[in-house]
C-alpha cells in the first residue's frame, strides 16, 4: 500500500486562528501500523512548544520567533487551533535549530545567540533569518560556532 499525504481542510477563515486538518487519520495506511491518527498531531505540536518554552524561557519569546501572537501560541499549545502549514514548518525548523544549539550551549546562551547578531549571517539575528525560511543558513552558522567551541 502506498502512502498518500493528508489533504488538510480549512475550518477557520481567520488566518490568525490558523488551520486545522479535518482528520489526520484520513492518511492512507494510517492507524495500527504506527501512522498518524486523528488527534496525534496536536500533542506533538504542544510538546515542541513546551520544549521551546523551556529553552527560550517564555512563551512570548517562542511566539516572537514564530512571528505569531502569544494568544495564538497558547491556542496551539492547548490544541484548540493548529498552525498553518507554513507556521508548522517554521515551528519544526525552530525546534531543530534550538535542539542543535542546545548540544553546544546552555539555554541562556542559546537565547542570546538566537536573538543576537551573528557575523556568519551578515550581522542578522538567527531568528530573523529562520523566519525568512533560510534554515540552512542558520544551521551553517551554528556549525561554524560548533567548530569554534569544540575545535573541530
Amino acid at each position: 500500500m502506498s502512502w498518500k499525504a493528508p489533504t488538510p481542510h480549512k475550518v477557520h477563515t481567520n488566518s490568525e486562528d490558523g488551520y486545522r486538518p479535518k482528520a489526520v487519520s484520513s492518511v492512507s495506511g494510517a492507524g495500527d501500523d504506527g501512522g498518524m491518527t486523528q488527534g496525534t498531531l496536536e500533542p506533538l505540536i504542544s510538546a515542541r512548544i513546551e520544549l521551546l518554552v523551556d529553552t527560550l524561557g517564555t512563551p512570548t519569546r517562542v511566539a516572537e520567533c514564530l512571528g505569531v501572537t502569544r494568544p495564538l501560541l497558547s491556542k496551539w499549545r492547548a490544541g484548540t487551533a493548529m498552525p498553518t502549514p507554513t507556521q508548522l514548518r517554521l515551528l519544526v525548523d525552530l525546534d531543530h535549530v534550538v535542539a542543535r544549539a542546545s548540544l553546544i550551549y546552555a539555554p541562556e546562551i542559546v537565547r542570546d545567540w538566537l536573538f543576537g547578531r551573528d557575523a556568519r549571517l551578515n550581522d542578522a539575528r538567527p531568528v530573523d533569518v529562520l523566519r525568512l525560511r533560510r534554515v540552512q543558513e542558520v544551521l551553517d552558522a551554528l556549525d561554524g560556532r560548533e567548530q569554534t567551541v569544540w575545535g573541530g
